[in-house]
């Protein structure tokens, strides 16, 4: 009741005159995002969306106080999707390079969540392809992605395997000499992802950066 009353606030407010910062870190206070009670988890989760998506000044202070908590229930089946365009409404304020730079070592590498690992990789490859892979840093991402395709489970490899077909189409032929060291077996999975992408174009992006002032 508390937070459904929160959103009807949120609401009645001018974003211009509204300060998102004492909004987010509201909603992170304890039990936050952590909230065992999942039905008032997705509620928070889907009003940090609701306010990115409302015109408030969203900036990377604002977003330094929800990103890795928001991240952590992308695998909950019960909030992943919540989860997810919590990110992705985010990203539009901040940009994609950012959440990434943000979340992806925390999750892939120091990590031991699988379904965190899978969704995010998941979403990470659909993120790409709806904000375009400018800014982002290869580097990293290819020693994420190495890591991800030696995890022991499959489904993180999968969703691994289908980031590199996405990040082909941007990279181009160079990125398949990434991954050549790897095992034969996994080496057939990869060129049978690349092969889905071979010749496609990269879509227009969809999402972009929202120009905004400090919130």
């Amino acid at each position: 009741a508390s937070i459904e009353s929160m959103s009807n606030a949120i609401k009645r407010m001018v974003p211009e005159d509204a300060q998102l910062q004492i909004i987010v870190r509201t909603l992170a206070k304890k039990p936050g995002f952590k909230d065992s009670h999942f039905q008032c988890l997705k509620q928070r989760l889907e009003l940090v969306a609701q306010v990115a998506d409302t015109g408030f000044k969203f900036s990377q202070r604002s977003a330094s106080y929800c990103l890795l908590d928001i991240a952590d229930k992308i695998g909950d089946i019960k909030t992943s999707q919540q989860a997810k365009e919590a990110l992705s409404k985010i990203g539009e304020h901040c940009n994609l390079a950012y959440i990434v730079e943000q979340i992806s070592k925390p999750i892939l590498i120091d990590g031991k969540n699988p379904k965190n690992q899978e969704n995010y990789l998941i979403w990470l490859s659909q993120a790409i392809r709806e904000f375009g892979f400018q800014g982002l840093d290869l580097k990293p991402m290819i020693a994420q992605i190495k890591q991800s395709l030696q995890n022991t489970n499959p489904a993180v490899r999968v969703a691994a395997i289908q980031l590199i077909g996405t990040l082909y189409m941007y990279v181009g032929a160079s990125f398949r000499t990434f991954f050549e060291q790897e095992k034969p077996a996994l080496l057939e999975q990869i060129d049978a992802e690349i092969e889905k992408v071979k010749g496609e174009r990269p879509p227009a992006p969809i999402r972009g950066k929202i120009t905004q002032q400090n919130g």
